[in-house]
């Protein structure tokens, strides 16, 4: 077998996986890639910016250079820190540019390139008949057949294959590319083998020492975990490239220009960088400014991938759990997702499971079997070894993907957050045990939280998103044994130094209670908001049962507040958005009861709004808020209710409106994928 071309480049065959699954492809006619693609490398080697134009007179034509990027993908160039150039083995295969070797760097960086010559030794096939080997034998999962074309495109022009009768044939320079060239295929492994991984670096390391005692509280589960994956791009390496400029710091829009060179939109990037910070991989160092967290920098310093899955995993819900549940054999996302449910919390949804299961290929902890179904590598069952996992509540459940959620364990996810922060509050033995309860309890309700602590720093940043503009906090937890913290335990100056050094907006100073010097010193300073330990487990409970807005929660750390005005601000709003619940309620019952109604007041069970005020008499409903009722059950996204010259009356049963109420807020719960599974 060929391992080097006479310029010098590299042809052994790396693993399946590593080898992207995207060929390139180019403008003009597939019979002159091989003229134009020369011309084109050398315009493009070392771009200064992706956004200027390229001409190719070949072309007769010019394109911006991130379109060519796009198309000609990571097996021949990249973007690296603002510049665009060649990948690896494209500029020696520019030296020599023969379509020889064209096709043996193709094979080399690109799936199913010699394996398709393979596949025609026998006889001739049709594109619709490779298409089904490729995704029968090989799980690639095309839909469509342009990416074959791609790929018998380049064998063509190279005269590799020849296509006739319509069917693509070989040739016999393409059976000798064969004689040189080794094969691959995606991996199969033995189902209990096991590889060793390296030791967590000393930055990663206490991270998952947090999670030791089962603290898992502090993982977050964001709504999404959206990466930007261009076709064949591994979105580790998304990731390594926005972090990297993290490092010693970025702006914001730095960041998201480096997002946005991956072919999204500006929105997109922004919820990118959400997912970075979300991944314990980035902090906010002031307003607008970020920085790559110390695990980072050692992640990308080790040039070790293991360690990115270990932070990912420390600070991301159901990572390792995801990996554990597939140490029995292979699953498939949607019952992953599923499966998600039985450690206590809320289902991750099939799309942030398909995030998951992407990122972990990319560190080589998983495979894909086929199209559906995700396996461990030995890698990745060497991974778990000793990891820190959360336990499943119910080790003997059978749940289907279209199992509706525990809500039972809901509630007891929120009780024991409550529960711990009023047990971590007074340890003051373990003052870690109440900042990881803390910043659980803030998760919970929507915050976003950094756990930070240690000297000179505060305890946990907070962000609270509101509107207008974000609210960034410092938090500051103090125990206390007996119940109430000192004068003596908080330092007013080292609460502003904390509060500046995250350019924080307000310190929330949080514990089983104050000392009255505590509060009046608070009262004093316009930034700093005290929160007795109590109120946080009462806003747990009330925003279990009906969440609360970012506004409203902005009475748990809006200074002019006292503490003891704080929990009655939040009783108040819930107990409004309560009476809406019940007012809706209501609506839905009368109407119910009036269709079933042998004698209904109106033919066909249509009441109005003024028989249904005088029905709902006793709840105080007012017109207006019962119209808001009716036009939000008539709407077409619900679409429970029917309107007729002014009455209304139910499209079904009470269980009808009810389901598609439900069902709306499902599809609104489960984000739109940035990666597919």
């Amino acid at each position: 077998m060929v391992d080097k071309s006479s310029g010098g480049e590299d042809f052994s065959l790396p693993s399946w996986r590593r080898r992207i699954r995207t060929a390139p492809t180019l403008p003009g006619e597939g019979q002159a890639w091989v003229d134009v693609l020369p011309k084109l490398l050398a315009a493009m080697s070392d771009i200064e910016t992706t956004n200027r134009s390229v001409d190719v007179p070949a072309l007769g034509s010019s394109f911006v250079a991130t379109e060519l990027l796009k198309m000609l993908g990571p097996s021949l160039v990249v973007r690296r820190d603002s510049r665009i150039q060649l990948a690896e083995g494209a500029a020696a295969w520019l030296a020599d540019p023969t379509p020889h070797n064209l096709i043996l760097h193709l094979h080399r960086h690109v799936q199913l390139i010699g394996e398709l010559l393979a596949l025609l030794v026998d006889g001739p096939l049709t594109h619709e008949q490779l298409r089904d080997i490729a995704n029968s034998r090989y799980g690639m999962g095309w839909s469509s057949l342009d990416p074959l074309r791609r790929r018998t495109t380049w064998l063509r022009a190279t005269g590799h294959v020849e296509l006739y009768d319509g069917a693509v044939h070989l040739t016999t320079a393409g059976a000798a590319v064969l004689a040189e060239v080794t094969l691959g295929a995606p991996e199969e492994f033995e189902s209990d083998s096991v590889i060793a991984v390296p030791d967590p670096l000393p930055e990663v390391d206490a991270l998952l020492r947090l999670l030791d005692l089962q603290n898992h509280g502090r993982r977050t589960a964001p709504g999404s975990s959206y990466i930007p994956s261009p076709e064949g791009v591994d979105p580790v390496d998304v990731i390594r490239a926005a972090v990297s400029v993290a490092i010693p710091s970025a702006t914001e829009t730095t960041l998201e220009e480096v997002l946005q060179g991956f072919g999204v939109a500006e929105v997109s990037a922004r919820q990118a960088r959400g997912s970075l910070k979300s991944f314990g991989l980035i902090r906010r160092i002031g307003p607008g400014r970020w920085a790559a967290t110390e695990a980072a920098v050692a992640w990308l310093d080790s040039g070790d991938d293991v360690q990115f899955a270990r932070i990912l995993h420390a600070h991301l819900w159901f990572v390792g759990e995801l990996m554990q549940e597939l140490h029995e054999g292979p699953l498939a996302a949607p019952v992953l997702a599923a499966r998600s449910r039985r450690y206590g919390r809320a289902q991750v949804s099939k799309a942030a499971v398909s995030v998951r299961c992407a990122l972990l290929r990319g560190c080589g902890l998983l495979d894909k079997l086929d199209h559906q179904q995700h396996q461990l590598t030995p890698a990745g069952r060497g991974f778990l070894t000793g990891l820190p996992l959360a336990l499943p509540l119910d080790q003997d459940s059978e749940e289907s993907p279209e199992q509706t959620i525990d809500e039972e364990r809901q509630r007891g996810s929120a009780a024991s957050i409550a529960v711990e922060l009023l047990e971590a509050a007074v340890d003051s033995a373990n003052p870690v045990r109440f900042e990881i309860a803390v910043g659980a309890a803030l998760t919970f309700l929507g915050f976003g939280v950094e756990h930070l602590s240690g000297p000179g720093r505060t305890d946990l940043a907070v962000i609270l998103r509101v509107p207008q503009a974000p609210v960034i906090v410092a938090v500051e937890a103090k125990t206390s044994a007996e119940g109430t913290v000192s004068e003596r335990d908080v330092s007013f100056q080292a609460l502003r130094e904390h509060r500046g050094k995250i350019a924080a907006d307000v310190t929330m100073l949080v514990g089983p209670a104050f000392h009255r010097r505590v509060h009046a010193e608070a009262a004093a300073d316009p930034h700093v908001a005290v929160l007795n330990v109590q109120e946080l487990a009462d806003a747990v409970a009330l925003h279990w049962e009906i969440p609360f807005a970012p506004e409203e929660l902005r009475a748990l750390c809006e200074p002019a507040l006292t503490a003891d005005t704080r929990s009655s601000r939040l009783a108040d709003r819930h107990q409004v958005r309560r009476r809406l619940a019940t007012i809706l309620d209501a609506v839905i019952t009368q109407l119910d009861l009036e269709i079933q109604d042998e004698d209904p007041m109106y033919p066909g069970g249509w009441l109005g709004p003024g028989e249904l005020r005088r029905d709902l008499r006793k709840l105080g409903a007012d017109n207006d808020v019962i119209m808001e009722a009716l036009r939000l059950l008539a709407s077409p996204f619900v679409g429970a209710i029917e309107e007729s010259k002014g009455r209304y009356r139910l499209a079904g049963s009470r269980v009808l409106a009810v389901e598609r109420i439900r069902a709306l807020a499902k599809q609104i719960e489960a984000p739109i994928a940035g990666l597919e599974g």
